[in-house]
């Protein structure tokens, strides 16, 4: 659970240092930092985010915007959303 911590906060701390301000402009950053936030409050309670996030959905948006394949944002996403998956399959 601490991993998926530290990977949420490090998505929320990398949009808003590359988008302050902007976040609510792009719909795919708002929506990234939307459930990244709710992953990590969940993970705050000591829960697991049951809801299955679509990774390939979210890069292929981030990326239609941005182009940036090297973004730290979307690096950590998927770190994050791999860590997600781990767990999710540890409660099944």
């Amino acid at each position: 659970m601490e991993d998926l911590i530290k990977y949420a906060q490090n998505v929320l701390d990398a949009i808003n240092e590359e988008y302050t301000g902007k976040s609510q402009q792009e719909e795919i950053i708002r929506d990234m930092y939307t459930v990244t936030e709710r992953i990590l409050e969940t993970a705050k309670k000591n829960h697991v985010f049951e809801e299955n996030i679509n990774i390939y959905n979210y890069s292929r948006r981030f990326l239609d915007i941005t182009s940036d394949y090297g973004s730290p944002i979307l690096l950590e996403f998927e770190k994050l959303v791999n860590q997600l998956k781990k767990l999710q399959e540890n409660i099944k």
